[in-house]
């Protein structure tokens, strides 16, 4: 995963995407806007009856809330790309530095490990610190979706 997203540039290249396609939809409502206002001249010069600019406006109108709405979306994926490529530094870098140990240190489990249970059959459990952010960047990195809101995964 930490070698992919260096690899490809992961995040310029979404961002970029993400952006591209927000300029589009901003393109998209103007468009629209500005046609429900020349409806709304075409039914003021009488091109259009009363009942048919009703209908034209309803149309661009729903076609305007739908962009919003879009937009919106779109937007809050740009805030958790951007979150999670500010963030990336802190833990891929802390992942990164202990790469080639094979053994355990005092170190490695400071900067890497929030807990360990061990528990009286012999069984382990480790949660890492790094844990949400792996699983959402390697779900991500494989065509997945971001669940939920990655910014409280990642500290800040």
């Amino acid at each position: 995963v930490i070698r992919r997203l260096k690899e490809e540039n992961f995040f310029a290249k979404k961002l970029k995407k993400l952006e591209s396609e927000m300029k589009k939809k901003l393109l998209d409502k103007e468009r629209y806007s500005y046609l429900k206002a020349e409806a709304y001249r075409d039914f003021k010069q009488g091109i259009l009856s009363g009942e048919e600019y009703h209908i034209v406006k309803e149309k661009y109108t729903q076609n305007i809330m739908e962009l919003d709405q879009k937009l919106e979306e779109m937007q809050m994926e740009k805030e958790e790309i951007e979150a999670i490529s500010n963030a990336e530094n802190k833990w891929i870098q802390a992942f990164l530095k202990f790469r080639n140990e094979n053994n355990l240190t005092r170190e490695m489990a400071e900067s890497l490990l929030e807990k360990v249970e061990i528990y009286g059959d012999m069984r382990v459990h480790i949660v890492f610190k790094f844990q949400n952010e792996y699983e959402c960047l390697r779900s991500w990195t494989n065509g997945g979706e971001i669940k939920g809101d990655v910014r409280k995964a990642i500290p800040g």
